[in-house]
């Protein structure tokens, strides 16, 4: 987030860790009831803002119980999806059908469910996946998270606050460690923001084109010189960042390569992009913790109202979706024409400014 769009608002948990160094789900809980707590401590109120629905779930309900990483297990892993890899690449098999062959190996070994689910190419995801099924036995969905419902739920009951180290129990391993961790009991309040579609898809649009014009590719580069690959750690799994690192990959010093695939990678980052809200509205629409709220065009100002006076209640009144962002059937046809209309790299020469960087001097 660029210091300018922060407003002088303290922001945490940026910057943390470097792209080698794994970062998952379990991690970000524990360090986000400790600034949790830390904030609360001064007197004031956090407000814990993101689009990823596992970590926001972890962070009200808690980690769950699954295997920690043992490097035996993990090294077996990691071999045998890169043997499936290997032999489906020497049967002629492109990225897609090396892909295909790994996801088949999770569902044969008794995960079916998490080899569809998975973004393409996240080998890393998919490794740690099968290495719970050796650790377990079972599958990755089969480890539940713990605790109860958060504080502020349908019941409207607020429960008193529990402190961090009360709620925070054992060590984080790659999903949270076999002991777990309950999530401090705060009177949660939840809200998912949504806004109509062609308008969201144009604004994600442009953002996926302001990320690469503020440096993206060379960040990408930066992390394949440190001896990473495109989905071999969560950083290079990122959404934008997988997709940049395979285009210099593919491309290499060629300048012609790079202007030629350059439009292919924005408009693959911007569908990655949006395919991600898509399955974003899916899951918080199965999380009858959240309050919808739509924003409208003309502004925030009627969402800002009805977040002020939910929090202004004592206790929270029952979530409600508001539809859930679903389409009417107008809608629908709208998006079935929907194209991307790029907004920054028009000419060539927008593009040579950015991929000219890239070579080698």
């Amino acid at each position: 987030i660029p210091l300018e769009e922060r407003r002088g608002v303290p922001h945490h948990l940026l910057d943390l860790v470097p792209p080698t160094q794994a970062f998952n789900a379990g991690d970000f809980c524990d360090a986000a009831w400790e600034v949790t707590a830390e904030v609360l401590r001064r007197g004031r109120v956090p407000i814990v803002v993101g689009g990823n629905g596992l970590y926001m779930k972890w962070f009200v309900h808690g980690k769950p119980r699954t295997p920690p990483q043992e490097a035996g297990l993990r090294s077996r892993a990691r071999e045998a999806v890169a043997l499936a890899r290997a032999e489906a690449a020497g049967k002629g098999g492109d990225a897609a059908a090396q892909w295909t062959a790994a996801t088949n190996l999770l569902s044969e070994a008794g995960d079916p469910i998490t080899a569809r689910q998975l973004n393409p190419n996240d080998f890393y995801r998919l490794s740690r996946a099968l290495e719970i099924v050796y650790a377990s036995g079972r599958s990755r969905g089969e480890f539940q998270v713990p605790g109860p419902a958060p504080a502020g739920g349908e019941d409207g009951a607020q429960r008193p606050p529990r402190t961090h180290s009360e709620g925070h129990q054992g060590e984080g391993a790659e999903d949270g460690g076999l002991a777990g961790a309950t999530a401090p009991e705060y009177d949660y309040r939840c809200f998912f923001l949504h806004s109509q579609r062609i308008p969201l898809y144009r604004r994600i649009d442009l953002r996926c084109e302001q990320m690469v014009a503020r440096g993206m590719l060379l960040e990408a580069k930066w992390m394949l010189e440190m001896g990473l690959t495109a989905g071999s750690v969560p950083a290079s799994s990122a959404i934008g960042y997988r997709q940049a690192m395979e285009y210099l990959e593919e491309c290499g010093e060629s300048m012609e390569a790079l202007e030629k695939g350059f439009c292919q990678f924005i408009t693959s980052f911007q569908q990655a992009s949006r395919q991600y809200t898509t399955r974003q509205l899916t899951w918080f629409r199965g999380d009858k913790d959240y309050h919808w709220i739509e924003i409208a065009d003309h502004g925030s100002k009627d969402a800002l109202d009805h977040i002020s006076h939910n929090l202004s209640q004592a206790h929270s009144s029952k979530p409600r979706d508001g539809g859930g962002g679903r389409l009417n059937k107008e809608e629908q046809r709208a998006m079935k024409r929907y194209q991307t209309v790029q907004q920054i790299f028009i000419e060539r020469e927008s593009i040579q400014r950015i991929v000219s960087p890239l070579l080698s001097k």
